[in-house]
C-alpha cells in the first residue's frame, strides 16, 4: 500500500505497469495485456478487472512508451496527414474533422504542411515511415507539375488514403473524392431551372484539376439544359489564394466583363469568398442579387449564412468525406478485406440554396 501512496504523492515518478499492478492487486502481465494488448490469445481478463486497471492507470497518469511499443512491432496509434499550406478553407475543415474522428477512434495526428515541393513531400513520407505510424491521409496532392510522382511517393507507404483523385493512372490507390463536376452541374441546372440563360463562371488561373472539374461540370450542366456553351462567359480571376488587393481587383474586372460585355444573369464563383466579393461588386453597380444577377458560391463555408443576401453554395460534405476516409484507413490498418467500391469512393456534393439564387 505504501508503494501505491508513494506513486500518487510524487507526480514526478512515472507510473509503470508494475506499480499499476500493485495498486490493483493483479500481475504485471495482466496489466500489460489490458493496457498494451500483449499476450493476446494466452490471457483472459474479466471485464470488471479490466475496468479497474484502466481506471487506476488513468488516475495514476500512466502513459505507454510509444517508441518501445513500435520497436516491439505494435501499433503506434498515430496517423500522418499531409496538407498543402495554401489549401482553401474547406481543406483545413477536413483536417479539423479528421483530428476529431481520429481522437474518437484512439489515434493522434502527425501533420505536415507544404506547397508545391516534391522534395519536402518525400521527406514527410520518409519521416512517417521512420516513426512507424499506422497510416497516412493525404489531403492535397494534385499538383500540375508533378502530380503523378506524388501518388508514387505515397504509395510506398503502408495504409494510405487520398482525399481527392490523385493525378495518377495507378489502380491500387485508396481514394475518397468529392464529385466536383456534379456540384457545378447541379448549380448550373438550378440556375437554368429558374430561367437563367447566360451564366458566367469564375475560375482561378492555376489550371488545377479542381478548376478543370469546375469547367467540365459547367459545360455538362449547360448541355443538359440545352443551352449553347459560350466560352467567353468563363472568366479568369487570377491565381488562387486569399483576397489580396490584386485578387479583389481581378474579381472586380471579371464582374465588369461579365456584366458589361456579356450581360450575364447569373455567376458561379470559384469559392464563397469570391462569391461575397462578386455580390459586393454587383451591389456597387446598383444591381440586385438575385433579381438582376444570381450568384452561387462553392464550399458552403460559414460566411454563406452571415452575408446579406445569404449565399447559395455547393457543400463538399466535409464530415461525410473525412469519416469515410477515416473508416477506410482504420480498415486498412486492421488488414480487413475491402471491396473495390470501398477503395474508391466518390461522394456527391450538395447544392444548398439560399437567397442569392
Amino acid at each position: 500500500m505504501a508503494k501505491n501512496s508513494s506513486n500518487l504523492a510524487n507526480p514526478t515518478v512515472s507510473p509503470t505497469l508494475q506499480s499499476i499492478a500493485e495498486r490493483v492487486g493483479v500481475s504485471r502481465v495482466t496489466v500489460g495485456h489490458v493496457l498494451l494488448g500483449t499476450g493476446t490469445g494466452n490471457i483472459r481478463v474479466a471485464e470488471k478487472t479490466s475496468n479497474r486497471i484502466r481506471k487506476a492507470a488513468k488516475q495514476m497518469g500512466y502513459q505507454p512508451n510509444r517508441m518501445a511499443q513500435q520497436l516491439a512491432g505494435r501499433a503506434s496509434n498515430v496517423i500522418g496527414v499531409v496538407i498543402d499550406s495554401r489549401s482553401p478553407a474547406v481543406f483545413f475543415s477536413r483536417l479539423s474533422a479528421i483530428e476529431q474522428f481520429a481522437s474518437v477512434s484512439g489515434y493522434r495526428l502527425m501533420v505536415g504542411q507544404t506547397h508545391n515541393d516534391l522534395g519536402q513531400l518525400r521527406e514527410y513520407c520518409n519521416d512517417f515511415a521512420s516513426r512507424g505510424i499506422d497510416g497516412v491521409i493525404c489531403i492535397t496532392h494534385r499538383y500540375p507539375d508533378f502530380g503523378e510522382q506524388v501518388a508514387d511517393i505515397f504509395a510506398k507507404l503502408k495504409n494510405v488514403v487520398f482525399i481527392g483523385q490523385p493525378a495518377s493512372e495507378r489502380t491500387d490507390l485508396n481514394i475518397v473524392a468529392v464529385d466536383t463536376v456534379s456540384g457545378i452541374r447541379q448549380a448550373v441546372e438550378h440556375l437554368t431551372s429558374n430561367n437563367r440563360k447566360r451564366i458566367g463562371l469564375q475560375l482561378f488561373t492555376s489550371g488545377s484539376y479542381a478548376m478543370e472539374q469546375r469547367r467540365q461540370g459547367y459545360c455538362e450542366g449547360l448541355k443538359n439544359s440545352k443551352i449553347k456553351i459560350d466560352e467567353r462567359l468563363i472568366v479568369d480571376i487570377g491565381p488562387s489564394g486569399s483576397m489580396s488587393p490584386t485578387a479583389s481587383s481581378a474579381v472586380s474586372q471579371s464582374v465588369d466583363t461579365l456584366i458589361d460585355e456579356h450581360h450575364v444573369d447569373a455567376i458561379i464563383s470559384t469559392n464563397d469568398i469570391v462569391a461575397v466579393h462578386t455580390i459586393k461588386c454587383l451591389k456597387s453597380r446598383g444591381l440586385r442579387v438575385p433579381e438582376d444577377v444570381a450568384v452561387i458560391g462553392h464550399d458552403n463555408t460559414d460566411i454563406t449564412n452571415m452575408y446579406e443576401p445569404s449565399i447559395t453554395s455547393i457543400d463538399q460534405q466535409t464530415d461525410v468525406v473525412t469519416l469515410t476516409a477515416m473508416k477506410l484507413l482504420i480498415k486498412l490498418i486492421a488488414n480487413k478485406t475491402l471491396t473495390a467500391q470501398e477503395r474508391h469512393t466518390i461522394i456527391d456534393p450538395q447544392l444548398v440554396t439560399r437567397e442569392s439564387s
